[in-house]
């Protein structure tokens, strides 16, 4: 693992680049691809939770080993932790429901409260998937914060932290689950504290910025109990299933199968394929009552930003697929997804503590100035690719 697919500077890289290397950059998250990503090529650590051995790891890019105050063992902690509601009598009057309909909770965590993380086959996915991945990530953060003496070298230090355990157990349990709640509950108490440390350490010369890579399309099920009935599902595998045999009908049986996968809102066919390969799938998704849009390769450059910038020449398939409103594109065993350019996924938030800066006052921020809004606040350029305008300015 390494960072070496990323094809456009970091905000890292370019504060590194910007001052002859002079500041420290240092990631830690729960998945790898946030750590490697938020971290780039050039930064001093990458540090994820990993699956196979329950460890938080790097690789020898950044490191020739584990560094001596990284926390060895860190799942241990949470053999056989009994994951209880941190509110019960608040989230019980939010979410009156025990369980939400709809949810596949995984890795033996069971259906309800309490949930019990059993030591076995899949408990490091379960301590990955909890509020238990949370926790660990402020702890090496914390580690790493105090053991490399951040932010008090003389130098601004940029650290980026990725926890996503409100996405692991929103995808199980659901947009409206009183599990989804409990996380966020319990992300909010742990870099509360955590930043509580920094600002006694550091005080105004600590600046924080928060924000969010998605949101999660509310699940089928609780939009037939609330009586909204414009979403609904479409289900990858069974669209797999039917590309498959419209395109054996038309073009000859292929013992494989035409279509590879249909990942990240995009068909890949399976190669050598003719261009008619393209058009039939397309006219056939086009059908499907789920999609508001769907885009071969060949018709992206004419179509709107949103679209464009969802699709990636060489990497993405040869089929975009835009969901419509409140429609999920998913497999049969998963809970909520995302994965649309509506409202449920795309509004984050945005939440930014920085001495002598403010936020503009635009109506509408984008994830694109996320980058330069970084780079402001470490008193650099942005990166190279990074062509938005800060979300800041001075007070």
């Amino acid at each position: 693992r390494s960072a070496a697919l990323l094809r456009a500077p970091t905000v890292g890289d370019a504060y590194k680049l910007n001052t002859n290397g002079a500041g420290r950059v240092v990631s830690i998250a729960v998945k790898d691809r946030s750590a490697l990503f938020l971290g780039g090529t050039s930064a001093d650590l990458a540090l994820w939770f990993e699956l196979e051995t329950g460890e938080f790891a790097s690789t020898t890019c950044y490191a020739p080993g584990p560094p001596p105050w990284l926390p060895r063992h860190p799942a241990a902690s949470f053999a056989d932790w009994n994951w209880t509601l941190s509110r019960p009598d608040a989230i019980a009057r939010l979410v009156p429901e025990d369980r939400e309909p709809g949810a596949v909770p995984r890795y033996e965590l069971g259906p309800t409260f309490p949930h019990k993380l059993v030591p076995g086959k899949h408990f490091f996915e379960a301590v990955r998937n909890s509020p238990a991945s949370t926790i660990l990530a402020v702890k090496v953060a914390r580690a790493a914060a105090q053991a490399l003496a951040l932010g008090q070298s003389g130098k601004t230090d940029l650290l980026a932290l990725a926890v996503s355990a409100v996405d692991g157990v929103g995808h199980q349990f659901g947009s409206l689950a009183r599990e989804r709640v409990d996380t966020v509950l319990r992300a909010h108490d742990e870099l509360s504290s955590f930043l509580d440390e920094l600002r006694g350490r550091l005080g105004p010369r600590l600046s924080i910025v928060l924000t969010a890579d998605h949101g999660l399309t509310p699940m089928e099920a609780d939009q037939k109990r609330l009586r909204v009935t414009q979403g609904g599902t479409e289900s990858i595998d069974a669209l797999i299933d039917k590309l498959n045999r419209a395109l054996d009908e038309a073009l000859g049986p292929r013992r494989e199968g035409w279509v590879a996968t249909i990942d990240g809102s995009t068909v890949t066919l399976r190669p050598p394929f003719p261009p008619r390969a393209v058009q039939l799938a397309t006219d056939l998704l086009r059908r499907e009552p789920g999609f508001w849009r769907v885009v071969p390769f060949n018709e992206i450059d004419q179509a709107e930003p949103a679209i464009r910038h969802a699709y990636h020449p060489g990497r993405s398939g040869q089929i975009l697929l835009v969901p419509r409103p409140l429609w999920a594109l998913k497999k049969a065993n998963d809970g909520a997804d995302h994965g649309s350019p509506w409202n449920d996924d795309a509004l984050v938030p945005l939440m930014i503590q920085a001495p002598g800066f403010r936020l503009r006052r635009d109506a509408v921020f984008r994830a694109t100035q996320i980058a330069p809004t970084i780079a402001a606040l470490l008193d650099t350029p942005p990166p190279a690719a990074a062509l938005d305008s800060p979300a800041i300015e001075h007070e």
